[in-house]
């Protein structure tokens, strides 16, 4: 009898231990269940982004109106619908404000994007300043966040402006520079050829490409506004530096937001509290 219950007790103990062992598993399954839900949920959760067509704006520099005085940048010379700028693409819109300071009356006009004879009556700028306001409008997205915590960003993906190398004897730099705040550099220079020739005449103006600029800035909301300055490097001699004329600005906007968390996490937790309820079950009967 002693030897049947000390067998009994012995094999109650072993089962007792089984179960232990049993139950710390299942406990370590549910908190690398909880951990890995947490890490899965978390990474699902980044942004999503949406990507606006890309714009492609063109201006002259030259009077408001046939018999006015105000001089500016502006689509006036753009007749072409091919070439008529369109600043609102779907639900993003890009809308340049930009001043210049006129150089001289005479020169050339920018017909349609090419740059043509303006004659007596024409302009030309040789500062200019440039501000790009890009919006996002449209109505949430399905798979947004609560709060989608909107981001905006505006790449610009290429400026172009055509330059007169005029008023020798030293070589007239033009100088692209950042001055969004907290964003401000400058990029690279461009010194058109000296020429002494008339203005009128496209033939000797010199065409520039800026194709490379910094595009990391992000700011919360649905929109943004980057600002540029493009003139003489020597600001000393500005009012003898290079005319301009025929400016093109490329560019997109970019809305990145929260998307909604996939239930990863939650389903690894329900699936380790069910294991539990179903080892408890099994020691119920």
């Amino acid at each position: 009898m002693k030897t049947t219950a000390a067998a009994r007790t012995q094999t109650q103990s072993k089962s007792e231990s089984r179960e232990q062992k049993m139950n710390t598993v299942m406990t370590k399954m549910i908190v690398v269940a909880a951990i890995v839900g947490a890490s899965m949920s978390g990474t699902e959760s980044q942004g999503a982004i949406i990507t606006s067509g890309n714009f492609s704006l063109g201006y002259g520099y030259n009077k408001l109106a046939e018999a006015g005085t105000v001089v500016s940048w502006n689509g006036l010379e753009n007749t072409d619908p091919r070439f008529i700028n369109v600043n609102t693409l779907g639900d993003f819109s890009l809308v340049p404000t930009l001043t210049g300071i006129t150089y001289t009356a005479g020169g050339t006009a920018f017909t349609d994007r090419e740059l043509v004879n303006g004659g007596s009556e024409a302009q030309s700028a040789y500062i200019t300043t440039m501000s790009l306001a890009g919006t996002w409008a449209g109505t949430k997205p399905a798979d947004a966040a609560a709060d989608p915590n909107y981001r905006i960003t505006i790449n610009i993906t290429g400026i172009k402006i055509w330059a007169y190398g005029y008023e020798a004897p030293q070589p007239r730099t033009l100088v692209l520079r950042e001055t969004t705040p907290g964003y401000t550099q400058d990029y690279a220079t461009f010194t058109p050829p000296f020429v002494n020739t008339s203005m009128y005449n496209p033939g000797p103006w010199t065409q520039n490409t800026w194709d490379t600029l910094s595009n990391n800035y992000t700011t919360s909301g649905t929109s943004s506004t980057r600002s540029l300055w493009l003139g003489p490097n020597d600001l000393v001699h500005a009012d003898l530096d290079a005319p301009m004329d025929g400016l093109e600005i490329y560019g997109n906007v970019v809305l990145t937001y929260d998307v909604i968390p996939e239930p990863t996490g939650l389903l690894l937790l329900g699936t380790g509290t069910l294991l539990v309820l179903a080892r408890r079950r099994q020691r119920a009967t």
